[in-house]
Formats: C-alpha cells, structure tokens, sequence
C-alpha cells in the first residue's frame, strides 16, 4: 500500500518525513495501534507546528486517505484530521510551512472521490465527517454529492451537516429550513436566515442532536459566527436560545452573551433574558435533588465562568440579586480567583458583601485569594457599617508578617474624611508604615510604606495626626516612598514644598508616572518642571506619554504639543483601547493592563482644553456614537462599566470641544 517517497532526502524536512514514514509503514496493515501512534504524530505536528512538521503532514495525507479503505480503522477520527488540516494556515513567512501545507491540500482535494464514496458510508458519523470534508473542497463532484445527500440521507445529524458544508462552499441552502427534521432546520437558520422568523423557527430545535453536528461544539458560538455580518439576527438568534428548555443550551449561550455583551453595545439587549435566567437557575441550586447536583458540580467545574454574564445582569431584580449570592457561594468551593457573581454584588452595594468580608477575617483560614482579589479592591463606603470594625481591627492587631496590606487599603477604601472614626483609623493605619506584611493575595512578604502612605494621603487634613510619621520618610532611601509622603503632606496641610523638591526625581524615574499625576495636580506652580514633562510626549508607553501630556497641559496650558499625544495614546491598547478590527466573538484583550486612570485624565484633559482640541472630535464620537465596545478587559462586568464611563466622558469632552449649535 505504501508507496516510495521520491523527494530530495537531504533537504530540510527529512528528519519529519523519516519520522512519518516509518510509522506509515507500520500502519500499512491497517493495525489499530499502529494507525493510533501515526495518527498521534500527525496531530502533534499539526497542533504543534515547527520547522518540518508541515513536511510530515504532506507526506502523510496521500496515505492517511488510503487507510479510510483499510477494515477496522477509525475513520471518523481520520476524517477529523483531514478536516482540520484543510482549515490550518501558515505563515507566509516560512516559505515551508506554505508549500508543505499546500501539498497536502492539494493531496486532499484529489481524494475527493474516496471522500465521496464514504459519503455513503453504512456508519452516520463517518458519513457527517465526509461531507463536513467535501464542504472543503469546491469541486463539482463534492458539490453534487452533497446535494444529494441533503435531500436523501436519512440521518437528521448527517443532513444538517451536509446543509453545513454546503454553505462552507457558498452554495444556497434555503430549502434546508423546510427539512422535517428539527436539526438540519437549525443548521440552514444560522447560515442563511434572513427574517428574524426563519431564525426562531430553525433555533427552536436546536436541542436534538446539535452536539453530533461536526465542527459545531455548541449552537450559541455557531450562531455567531454563521451570522456575523447581521448581528440584528444574531441577538434574535441568542434570544431564542437564552429561552431554550435545554439546559445545557442555556449554560453555553450564557458564556457567548458574555462575549457579546464584552465586544458589542446592542448586546445589552439580552440582559432581560440573563436576568431571567440568573434567577431560576440561582434557585435551582439551593436544591437537595440529583438535578441540582448536578448543576452544581457542572457550574463549578466546567469550562469558562457561568457567572461571568450573569454578573452583570445581577441586581435588576431581588431574585436576580439573590441569584448571584447563589453562585458567588458556589464558585468558593473553586480554588481560583476571579468570582464574578461577588464581585457583582460588591459593584452592586449588596450589604451581604459587608457580612461576607467580617466573617472571613475573622475566621481560622479567611479565604484571602478571593477577599484581595475580587473583594477588598471594590468596597467603599457603603461597606463601613458592616466590615469597617473588622478591618480596623486586623490593622490594629494583626503581627508583622501576618498584616495584609490589601486590608489596610480596604480600610482606607470604606472610610472618609468625616467619619466619626476616622482619627482612630489614621492612627492604626499611621502605625502600620514600616510594619512587615503580606505583598499581595499570590503572598510576598516586605515593607509597604508607600501603599499605608496612600491610604493616609485619602484622608486629606484628617490625617493630621500622621504629619509627623510622614515627615520621618522624607530621608527614606526609596523615591517612590518620598513622592509618596511628599504628595500626602501637600494634601493634609496644602504645603507643596515637599512635593515640589521630590518631582525633578520622580520624573527622571523609570517609572514617572506618579510624578507626572502629582505634576497635573498641582498645575501652575510647578511650572519649573515643564520641560521634563514635554520631553516625556515622547514617551513610548501610551500611559507616560498621556499622563505627559495632561501635566503639561495644566503646567504650562499650552494646547498644541498636547492635543496630539492624547488623541495617539487613546487609540492604544495600553489604555485599554479595543482596536476596530477586533472579532465580536474569540476577540482575546491583549496581555497588558490596561492604564484606565490615564485614559480617563486624558479624555478629560481634551474636555479641559475645549476648541482647541478640535482634532479629538472624531475620536470622541466613535467613543459616544460606536456600537462596538470601545474598552477591552478580561473582566466582562468591569469592562462594561469601564465603556459605559468612556462613553459618558467622550460625550462630556465632545460637548466642551464643539458644543452644539443654539440656533434653531
């Protein structure tokens, strides 16, 4: 069955084509476990690509399509490898990578007979694969096949993924939405649905059998992507399918509303639907049941956050709040980060949160991973009552090394200025500046003068009491802690003199932004600095060059130079910027935090500068008037309060720059 390779054996794929021979021809026979370790290899060299692992995929196409005659061999599982790699790319810079692939593609298209011929296969899976396969290759022969079939095979699965295929080679398929068969009707309304009622009426079936459909994993993602360029459809679509009676439909199409709602504005359409939702499956948990269980295991251990839409959709109701309590409570039994619903009930006030952080800090082992993370930096005010004591006793009696320095901020995060008390909580905190504790939630231990520094800065000249103590770090060896201090006393008795002998130095830091914030604050008089601050325009990073430009701004109150830089670095994804040509759906943020306090003072600044910065104006409307998403984050709730604020400030800033016309 093998036949002998005649390509150059000492080119740079010979290591990868030996490889792949040799296991070609022990799955010559047609043994499983010989077919099982070839198959392996190719699936490694096709997920792991490198520099001749395309090689080894050409070599074995030709014969990984004459093993699907061979008795007993897994021809589904072949047939998923073909199928992936007529979907692979390569780049156009590994010349390699190009021809090899293109070999086998090439390979695959003239196995389209073979193809065809299982097409009519006795085994229903091995049939959908086929035609899933033809749908990759535009030939005449694979387009009739699939027709046929479309009409005569009587397999519900197989016929929706001929309809499927058939729409992969942009060949008409509308006829398919009259099929009997409640599943090939679903497969036609996400691909050429037109009216909003071919859509419901194709979804509305979509339970039975979906999950057999090849390349189809689940409805909600399939929808989105079939429908992408009407995206009036694709909100219909996920509405019908957040009402679906399958539960399971309901949990995905949650996720891919989550990611909706992250990259699309009109997407808050479905939160009614997410409200719904949240509530009956928030009760549903409480229960005892084999179904309840089951849920519960699901929610806590399967892929992506349940939570993570339902988030934002907490608090429209009492059921929905309460929803959330549910699924906050859930997710503690998880040992990672990031529990939306609780964090969703801090941004929504609930008094619960309060309760939650007082028993935890009092507790033999406080779950410290979820209060620094997604609990702490979110209290404010409205948490005093029920956790400010407990905070105010970890920062009074907690030892050295056991002190948490997220709780000394939290403590300055839920108490003002004219607390009654407040002069109990400066002299805790001051008492705290070279005290050891705990870094961060992931652990660390060191000296934060700095941060305990910033909490007293918050008080302002209720924090009297602490002059001294901050005084004291004038001489400390660190600059960040003498800026730091510097700007504290500047806010406690309104003298800048401190501050203004640390900023030449904080400036020429590597890290100049805290300079460059307290050079914005105090304006004119610290025009002695303005020529750092316009060198610093420059700056490659977005948010230096920004929080530059806003210093400048307000120091010397010079327009031209400024404008500029602030409209350049809001179009960055370092502050945050979701680029236009991202994709509504997969559309992963960027590895960086994004720099929000900068994005805020710039768009500010703009508003601050009025006419003279004309040349924003563009940019602000697309920040008002976009339907897409213009703040990206990997936190769905906080993104979209972090675009609803942008979009509120672009307006504020537009209406200042050109303000409407009164004449009628």
């Amino acid at each position: 069955m093998l036949d002998e390779d005649d390509t150059d054996e000492d080119d740079e794929y010979r290591y990868e084509r030996d490889r792949v021979r040799r296991l070609l021809t022990a799955a010559a026979g047609g043994a499983p476990a010989d077919v099982e370790r070839l198959l392996d290899a190719v699936w490694w060299a096709y997920e792991v690509p490198h520099d001749d692992a395309y090689a080894g995929i050409a070599l074995a196409v030709p014969y990984l399509v004459k093993l699907l005659d061979v008795p007993g061999v897994d021809r589904t599982r072949i047939l998923r490898l073909l199928t992936e790699v007529t979907e692979r790319s390569a780049d156009p810079e590994q010349p390699g990578w190009l021809a090899n692939l293109t070999a086998a593609q090439a390979a695959l298209t003239a196995a389209t007979p073979t193809v065809q011929r299982l097409a009519a296969d006795t085994d229903a899976g091995v049939r959908a694969w086929a035609a899933t396969l033809l749908g990759r290759v535009a030939t005449d022969g694979a387009v009739a096949t699939l027709h046929r079939l479309s009409r005569t095979d009587p397999n519900p699965a197989v016929r929706a993924a001929v309809t499927v295929a058939l729409a992969d080679l942009g060949v008409p398929v509308a006829d398919r939405l009259d099929d009997p068969a409640p599943l090939p009707r679903f497969a036609a309304a996400v691909t050429v649905a037109t009216t909003p009622a071919d859509l419901r009426r194709g979804l509305a079936g979509a339970a039975p059998g979906y999950d057999e459909l090849p390349r189809v994993p689940s409805p909600a993602p399939h929808l989105c992507e079939r429908l992408a360029d009407r995206p009036d459809l694709v909100l219909d679509g996920m509405e019908v399918l957040l009402g679906h009676p399958d539960t399971w439909i309901r949990d995905g199409t949650v996720r891919t509303a989550g990611d909706l709602l992250r990259a699309w504005r009109p997407a808050v359409r479905l939160v009614p639907a997410l409200v719904r939702i949240l509530a009956a499956t928030g009760a549903a948990l409480t229960g005892d049941g084999e179904t309840a269980q089951d849920l519960r295991r699901h929610l806590v251990f399967g892929p992506g956050d349940f939570g993570a839409a339902l988030s934002y959709a907490g608090g429209t109701t009492p059921d929905a709040t309460d929803g959330l309590a549910t699924f906050a409570a859930l997710h503690q039994h998880r040992s990672t980060p990031g529990n939306d619903p609780l964090r969703a009930l801090c941004r929504l006030r609930d008094p619960r949160i309060g309760r939650y952080v007082a028993e935890q800090l009092t507790a033999d082992e406080p779950r410290w991973l979820e209060l620094e993370f997604d609990v702490l930096p979110r209290l404010g005010p409205w948490a005093a009552a029920t956790c400010g004591p407990a905070l105010l006793d970890h920062v009074r009696t907690a030892p050295d090394g056991v002190l948490r320095f997220g709780v000394v901020e939290a403590l300055g995060r839920v108490t003002t200025p004219t607390d009654a008390a407040v002069a109990e909580v400066v002299d805790a905190v001051r008492n705290r500046i070279g005290s050891i504790g705990i870094l961060r939630w992931i652990g660390g231990l060191g000296t934060a003068p700095d941060r305990v520094t910033r909490v007293l800065d918050r008080f302002g000249p209720a924090a009297a009491g602490a002059l001294p103590d901050l005084h004291a770090l004038r001489d400390h060896d660190d600059p960040g802690v003498r800026l730091a201090a510097a700007l504290a006393v500047h806010h406690i008795d309104l003298d800048p003199a401190l501050l203004l002998a640390e900023l030449g130095t904080g400036l020429g830091a590597a890290d100049p932004r805290p300079a460059l914030d307290a050079l914005a604050e105090i304006g004119p008089a610290g025009a002695g600095f303005a020529e750092q601050a316009r060198t610093l325009l420059r700056h490659q990073d977005a948010g230096v060059a920004a929080r530059a430009a806003v210093a400048y701004w307000r120091v010397a109150g010079a327009a031209e130079p400024v404008v500029p830089v602030l409209v350049r670095a809001l179009g960055d994804v370092g502050l945050g910027m979701r680029p236009a040509d991202w994709p509504i759906l997969r559309g992963d943020p960027p590895p960086t935090i994004p720099d929000g306090t900068a994005r805020t003072a710039a768009v500010r600044c703009l508003g601050e500068i009025g006419p003279a910065a004309a040349g924003a104006v563009a940019l602000l409307r697309t920040g008002v008037g976009s339907d897409r998403r213009q703040i990206w984050g990997s936190d769905l709730a906080d993104t979209l309060a972090a675009d609803d604020d942008w979009r509120r400030q672009c307006a504020d800033a537009l209406f200042r720059i050109d303000p409407p016309s009164t004449e009628d």
